[in-house]
């Protein structure tokens, strides 16, 4: 009974650990080069910028939109199109770890930017297959 117990209590917390596991190899380190985050930053974006385009557009009902990236004052730097036929869970998760790696680039690096706030879109229109976020 107790082996049972703790074995349950076992598959419990590497199920709930396996939820955010991150398979996501972009990172900003103490010793990394402006150059080189730079390039993760750009790299990691069009990860994810694929991820989101990577399906027609031709019902905006099927698509909604996400908030992305980190300006230096706070806030987003825009928002993002994406298909609720993708995997959903996995590609927000990649926006959000996206967001905090820009937070530790800006930081890292003194980014400054122009501290306006980022309008959310007011509808998603598919335009010759593609998403469209219109404000």
């Amino acid at each position: 009974m107790k082996n049972t117990f703790f074995f349950f209590s076992f598959l419990i917390l590497l199920a709930s650990s396996c939820a955010k596991i991150e398979t996501i190899n972009y990172k900003i380190t103490e010793t990394s080069t402006r150059a080189e985050d730079d390039k993760t930053m750009a790299d990691f974006f069009l990860e994810i910028k694929d991820v989101s385009e990577s399906k027609n557009c031709t019902n905006a009902e099927n698509w909604r939109y996400v908030e992305y990236g980190s300006k230096a004052c706070g806030g987003p730097i825009a928002y993002m199109a994406y298909s609720i036929q993708i995997n959903t869970k996995d590609f927000l998760n990649k926006v959000e770890v996206y967001t905090a790696l820009e937070k530790k680039f800006n930081t890292k690096w003194s980014i400054i930017s122009d501290c306006g706030i980022t309008p959310s879109p007011r509808s998603i229109k598919c335009v010759y297959n593609k998403a469209e976020l219109f404000y």
